[in-house]
């Protein structure tokens, strides 16, 4: 828009080179005194057109724009032109030339002396934009105040309990969430979708108790809500990546041992998987790489661990944990003794 705006300027006047701009936009006026003095223009510059000269006719271009003046653009425009006409001009000097910057509610004539341009808006658009980029900003800031912390996302998942509100942070991008009861309810989300979080093995989480206004937010039908088993779905069964999906499992953890029931167990897993649970659930303290030749590392049972990892299906412990041996033998003559002494209390 600001070329056709110089564009215009110019031929209509390509031999002259000065020119009055009387607009209140700061941000418009700095755009069109570099353009026009880039191009070898010597211009001048009020917002209020009280401040106007007399010798407004030495002037070979006068640009109208949104002013802080009483005037309307039109009438402002009309005091040019009168006294435009009124003068007498020496032969070969260029009459000057007016340009309106027209809003969409201006109603301007046409005429021959009076050029009209459709206000420009482009700069403003840029301003908001950088807006938008500050308020950002402005909220990293505040989060960097919080009690943010750098976590492995499978392990925090793993731990967190219920009636939670959580907070993921990477970059820029956050994800808040309120765990209540087995449901995740979405309040706020940066990411293309809820799930890109599991692109991350890790980020950084902020955790913080449900408030009031907490719940009465989520009592709106239009804030989006999925079951956390669903959840943990979504978002891991897309990931084909090997290493990706062992770092959202424990770094040492590479013991087996089914914790839950069997129907608990066996509905966590993804829709047609081929992982026997009940081989695995006899074969506890199994390691994870003996699962995975079982089923010629099937990156779909990966999935299915990592998914039963995350909602306390399945533990997965280090060697070292396992071999540990917490049971104290007794022989059953002391047992006795002990039971005896117990009785006689």
């Amino acid at each position: 828009m600001l070329y056709k705006i110089t564009y215009k300027m110019q031929k209509v006047l390509e031999k002259t080179k000065k020119a009055y701009l009387v607009i209140d936009d700061d941000l418009l006026v700095k755009i069109l005194q570099y353009m026009l003095s880039a191009d070898g223009w010597s211009v001048e510059w009020v917002d209020d057109p009280r401040q106007i000269k007399d010798d407004i006719i030495n002037y070979n271009f006068i640009v109208i724009g949104n002013h802080k003046g009483v005037a309307t653009k039109v009438k402002l425009a009309e005091a040019f032109l009168e006294k435009i006409n009124a003068s007498n001009f020496e032969p070969g000097f260029v009459r000057p030339s007016i340009v309106i910057l027209k809003d969409e509610s201006d109603i301007i004539p046409n005429g021959k002396d009076i050029i009209t341009i459709a206000y420009p808006s482009f700069h403003k658009e840029i301003f908001t934009a950088i807006s938008n980029i500050d308020n950002k900003l402005k909220t990293l800031e505040k989060i960097a105040f919080d009690n943010y912390k750098e976590v492995r996302l499978g392990e925090f998942l793993n731990s967190i309990r219920s009636n939670q509100k959580i907070s993921f942070l990477v970059g820029n991008k956050l994800l808040k969430i309120l765990i209540v009861g087995s449901e995740v309810n979405f309040l706020h989300s940066d990411f293309n979708n809820f799930y890109d979080i599991f692109n991350y093995s890790s980020l950084y989480v902020s955790q913080d108790i449900i408030e009031i206004s907490d719940l009465s937010s989520i009592s709106n039908e239009n804030t989006p809500r999925i079951s956390l088993k669903n959840f943990v779905w979504e978002g891991v069964k897309n990931i084909t990546n090997k290493d990706h999906l062992m770092e959202l499992l424990p770094k040492d953890g590479n013991i087996i041992s089914v914790k839950a029931p069997l129907y608990a167990a066996k509905s966590s897993l993804l829709p047609g998987s081929n992982l026997d649970i009940e081989w695995l659930m006899n074969n506890n303290d199994i390691s994870l790489d003996k699962v995975m030749r079982r089923y010629n590392y099937d990156i779909k049972v990966l999935q299915n661990i990592v998914i039963m990892y995350i909602l306390r299906i399945v533990d997965l412990s280090s060697d070292q944990d396992a071999n540990v041996k917490f049971d104290v033998k007794i022989k059953k003559g002391v047992l006795h003794k002990i039971l005896d002494k117990i009785r006689g209390l």
